[in-house]
């Protein structure tokens, strides 16, 4: 019977990693058939790491029961899963970039706060350069506008009652492109000017894949992304909270778009940011708050800063750009050298 069972359990385990690896990555928005499998593929890329470790119980537990092929199987498993998310949690050796870097926070609020001065106190204390707070209400917009006026002349905010709405604050000038929160897709699109360089900067909070509809709302938001950054020219950051992790396929088709994950060049753990409560927790912490980077932009640093009543974690990216060289002149001729 025990045999049955550990067959039971590995059978599932592949047919699972098998679904969540072959099953190709669509955006539609309509509903379908695809959205159950896509539900059950993206939790176990999500989760890969902990069905890896069943599988090492598996291939354990096959291997003391003399099933020598099965167990090894179930080893194979486990490695397959296991290593790539050591992987990404190993510590990096980031790139050297020379100048001052642009400093990018990100913060989720959360219903359970009863004020905003928490926030206020890790934003000031990390000294971000321009940061996105998530989840804004009226009245923590402004709370936070009042305390964070004199450090943040620039700002763009679009609160929402039903903790939706989102906020960008900058010390370096920022104006709004579009803010298309009322269209489902959940970001503030701003030009941020760093060095004379104009940046496309987004505030992203990507709906929950707490059900199906949700993940379905997420995927498409992403396609959305992909399909406003398709013909831009400019450097672009992401920021904030995707609902998605690292090794799902949000991420990947995000990586096939030149975007990168800073925390995967620059972190130096494998930077959990949700639930910040794990003890009380039916679900294993994971990283979906990040900042991700395309054009000449260079994370030289990437962290999770302490906890500060939300049940999310902020991060901290520190980033660089290699700027174009300016053609000189000569001061006689007015020539170019």
């Amino acid at each position: 019977m025990a045999r049955v069972i550990l067959t039971t359990g590995l059978l599932l385990s592949m047919a699972l990693l098998a679904l969540a690896w072959i099953l190709p990555f669509k955006t539609d928005h309509d509903p379908s058939a695809y959205d159950t499998a896509a539900y059950f593929a993206f939790f176990t890329r999500v989760y890969q790491f902990q069905l890896g470790i069943a599988c090492a119980v598996l291939a354990a537990s096959l291997l003391m029961m003399r099933c020598w092929k099965r167990g090894l199987l179930a080893l194979v498993l486990t490695v397959a899963t296991v290593v790539p998310d050591l992987w990404i949690a190993r510590e990096k050796t980031p790139p050297i970039a020379k100048g001052a870097p642009l400093r990018v926070m990100t913060v989720s609020m959360h219903a359970a706060l009863h004020d905003a001065n928490s926030a206020c106190e890790a934003i000031l204390d990390q000294k971000p350069d321009v940061v996105t707070v998530l989840q804004l209400t009226p009245s923590f917009a402004q709370q936070i506008q009042t305390r964070l006026a004199d450090a943040y002349p620039y700002r763009v905010v679009e609160p929402s009652e039903h903790y939706d709405g989102l906020a960008i604050f900058s010390k370096f000038p920022i104006t709004l492109d579009s803010a298309p929160l009322d269209e489902g897709k959940r970001w503030l699109r701003t030009t941020l000017t760093w060095n004379d360089q104009p940046i496309d900067f987004y505030a992203i909070h990507f709906a929950p894949p707490q059900t199906i509809e949700g993940l379905r709302a997420n995927r498409w938001q992403v396609g959305q992304i992909l399909t406003d950054a398709a013909d831009e020219r400019r450097p672009i950051v992401l920021a904030g909270d995707f609902n998605f992790t690292t090794m799902t396929s949000q991420a990947m088709a995000l990586k096939a778009a030149g975007f990168t994950d800073a925390h995967s060049i620059a972190g130096r753990d494998s930077g959990e940011t949700w639930p910040t409560a794990v003890a009380g927790k039916l679900v294993p912490a994971v990283r979906i708050d990040t900042v991700y980077t395309r054009g000449p932009l260079v994370a030289t640093s990437s962290r999770v800063a302490q906890r500060f009543g939300s049940d999310h974690l902020p991060i901290v990216v520190d980033l660089s750009m290699t700027l174009p060289k300016k053609a000189a002149t000569s001061p006689a001729t007015g020539s170019v050298k």
